[in-house]
């Protein structure tokens, strides 16, 4: 058996160097060969893994040698490093993505890690694949095109992960043409440094590439991509709801997504997907400038944006943008939704369009359903296209509550500042209120600890338990919410419930979540809850855990910087925030999130990576989870 498999493995690598001496394009080798595989790191060029895009002896093809006083970049012999890499010594490297010069040349990654965007990181970002010890866009990458090791020729460049003569919608194929030959690449010269506004015009250093026209930042309807690209995630082709998503051929991002045609009240201009109702360069019609000093707002050029909220020279509303979500500039991450102002997993009780949660009943681009549009001088009331609001007050062309919107609280345009709600049509400070409802589980002991701490810490407490609670007494009356299934977690919170603690948490209302908010969520359960919940789950884990203070906060108070429990107890795995939320610890065996935190004038609200009392475990008794937990529903009550 040890011959016959000897014989098999020296036929296979025979075939494979045949096929190589055969073909004219470069074979990557991944059967064993000389005691060595290439893998994804390389070609074989005789008996050595040679990395074709960058290698002065083998360039673009084994044997091809760059002549004296040229440089091997992308595959192709040049003058000086192109395509985004830089000189490193002797060869071009792309510092974004070479675990050997990671952000800068020199700078090599640990064993085990990745470059990532010119970081090293454990693992690649979404969007794109491990090739080696080197993460790429394998929709872009001339040298690992559609996979990795796959090198384009001269003269093409890799479009949607094939390699081509032409680019996709709203491209253009740039590159060099030296020794009869060059590397070429997609470049949106909207937003690419080192073709920005045409092919070979570079931003100097510390630029970034907007609107074709090197800057020093980003508009702020504009999201910086490779460290030096100014991209608008809504329409860009190349970073289509998020950096490096590359729509294929024939579609067009529209609205972050990439699709056939543009969709959610979108017009074509130029290549791009664009809202004319909002976009000074395109308003009411393509090409339609706003001039110096105007912005676009219903599809007329105005001197302000009235009840929504200027990005830039761009009018957005950022209760539902998921590109500005809350503010300018921040973006709801691949699969969210921004809901309120907040990113988030669902829309809850609004309506998805696209990635943007609305509200069909006063939505005027979607008013009773997605993409019924009402006309000039029309707005929705109730579902309906109307002459006006009725009870309600007409802010710009839709229709709000006056009464407690705190972005027009008492008339259009009139916020009210952090740490304020609108109330009855004022802007009201939220102040410290000692009142606790506490929804526990059928561990009786983790229930008579956890009443007894939020006592200890001046609580007025009361009790339920998660799969009972149906809004009755209403969350709104209470200072803090804490919702802490353990034995429960396989149940529902009934609907009621719910909506009782989104609702209350709208107003000023605090809310603590444990492990299992995020466990619910990967179960279809907690639905109207996940605007809340601040990290999801890739597993669970049951352990001693080790927290650490990533940032001083409140909630640390009293607690030392780094601590390991006491007890075993359940625990959330995952390394994502969800709702603009900001982790302020770590833990160790969590993969990362320990604590996270959501401040806005709203309710505050924490979420905490240990499950409670799953599996009859009494958290209580450990003296830092005690403290941390009461320090997080004093927090959320405004107390501390």
């Amino acid at each position: 058996m040890k011959i016959t498999w000897i014989a098999a493995t020296f036929a296979a690598v025979v075939g494979a160097i045949t096929v190589a001496a055969c073909s004219s394009s470069p074979v990557v080798v991944t059967d064993v060969d000389a005691g060595r595989a290439c893998g994804t790191s390389g070609t074989l060029c005789g008996d050595t893994c040679a990395a074709l895009a960058n290698d002065n002896a083998n360039c673009g093809a084994c044997g091809t040698a760059c002549k004296a006083g040229l440089l091997c970049s992308k595959g192709a012999c040049a003058t000086s490093c192109g395509g985004g890499t830089t000189q490193c010594g002797a060869t071009c490297n792309d510092t974004q993505v070479d675990a050997n010069n990671c952000g800068a040349c020199g700078t090599k990654c640990k064993t085990g890690e990745v470059c990532s965007s010119g970081k090293c990181a454990s693992g690649c970002s979404m969007g794109q694949t491990t090739c080696g010890n080197s993460c790429v866009n394998a929709q872009t990458d001339n040298a690992n095109c559609g996979a990795c090791g796959t090198l384009c020729g001269a003269g093409q460049a890799c479009s949607a992960g094939k390699c081509s003569t032409t680019c996709q919608m709203g491209l253009s194929l740039c590159g060099q043409q030296v020794d009869g030959g060059g590397p070429a690449l997609c470049s949106n010269t909207k937003t690419d440094p080192n073709n920005c506004g045409s092919c070979g015009t570079v931003c100097a250093q510390g630029q970034v590439c907007t609107q074709g026209k090197c800057a020093i930042n980003c508009q702020a309807n504009e999201t910086v991509c490779n460290g030096n690209s100014c991209a608008n995630t809504t329409s860009d082709n190349a970073n289509c709801g998020s950096c490096g998503n590359v729509c294929s051929n024939g579609q067009v991002c529209s609205k972050g997504i990439c699709t056939v045609t543009c969709t959610m009240n979108t017009t074509l201009c130029n290549g791009s997907c664009v809202d004319t109702q909002n976009d000074p360069n395109n308003c009411t019609s393509c090409g339609n400038v706003c001039g110096n000093g105007l912005v676009c707002v219903n599809g007329a050029c105005t001197a302000n944006c009235g009840a929504l909220t200027q990005c830039g020279n761009v009018c957005i509303d950022t209760v539902n943008d998921p590109t500005n979500c809350g503010g300018c500039g921040k973006a709801c991450g691949n699969g969210l939704v921004c809901n309120k102002g907040v990113c988030g997993p669902s829309c809850g009780q609004l309506t998805a369009c696209g990635n943007s949660c609305v509200d069909l009943h006063n939505d005027p681009k979607n008013c009773s359903s997605c993409g019924t549009v009402c006309g000039n001088g029309l707005v929705c009331v109730n579902g309906a296209c109307s002459a006006n609001c009725g009870a309600l007050t007409q802010c710009g062309n839709g229709c709000v509550d006056s009464k407690n919107d705190p972005k027009n609280c008492g008339s259009c345009g009139k916020v009210c500042p952090l740490n304020n709600a609108c109330v009855t049509g004022s802007c009201v400070p939220l102040k410290c209120n000692l009142t606790a409802l506490y929804l526990g589980d059928g561990n009786a002991a983790a229930n008579a600890g956890t009443v007894s701490l939020l006592q200890a810490a001046g609580f007025t407490v009361t009790s339920s338990t998660t799969d009972t609670y149906a809004g009755s007494p209403a969350a709104s009356t209470f200072g803090v919410v804490l919702v802490l299934p353990g034995t429960t977690f396989g149940s529902d919170m009934p609907g009621a419930g719910q909506t009782s603690i989104v609702n209350a948490q709208a107003l000023q209302t605090g809310v603590v979540f444990s492990e299992w908010a995020a466990f619910e969520n990967t179960q279809a359960r907690f639905t109207t809850l996940q605007p809340l919940i601040l990290f999801p789950r890739s597993s669970g884990i049951a352990s001693t855990l080790t927290f650490t203070n990533t940032l001083a906060h409140p909630i640390w108070t009293g607690l030392p910087n780094s601590f390991v429990t006491t007890v075993t107890v359940g625990a959330n795995v995952g390394n994502v925030l969800n709702n603009g939320a900001t982790q302020i610890g770590t833990c160790k065996e969590c993969a990362s999130q320990g604590v996270a935190v959501l401040d806005k004038s709203a309710g505050r609200v924490v979420q905490i990576a240990h499950a409670a009392g799953y599996n009859g475990a009494n958290w209580t008794t450990d003296a830092n989870l005690n403290k941390m937990m009461s320090n997080a529903a004093l927090w959320g009550a405004r107390c501390l």
